[in-house]
């Protein structure tokens, strides 16, 4: 038999994150720093939310990040058809050490 768990849902809406504000730090790819765009430190700051978690360790994880994150430092537009693809080629070559110090020290 099923028992009735309940007999009402109040919903009060949807809730929208606050806008993204860049904090500046740099990441690290083959020792040098790297200055990003907002959109693309907002996702570098996301992935650096994970290197001390269980995630971080899987091959899977980091490949669909750096997939991602090659999309947003290449965007794909007409009127950037010349424009030199961003230098960052190779996840290994990536440092986010700084960015995580950082996030770690705000908490």
């Amino acid at each position: 038999k099923k028992k009735k768990k309940w007999t009402t849902l109040a919903h009060n809406g949807v809730c929208f994150a606050l806008p993204y504000e860049p904090h500046g730090i740099k990441m690290k790819y083959k020792g040098e720093e790297v200055t990003l765009k907002p959109e693309q430190e907002e996702i570098a700051t996301m992935f650096a939310k994970y290197l001390d978690t269980v995630h971080y360790e899987k091959p899977q994880f980091r490949q669909n990040f750096f997939k991602a994150f090659l999309k947003v430092l290449n965007p794909k537009t007409k009127r950037n058809k010349k424009e030199k693809k961003h230098f960052i080629r190779n996840f290994e070559d990536c440092d986010f050490t700084p960015i995580h110090a950082y996030l770690k020290q705000q908490a």
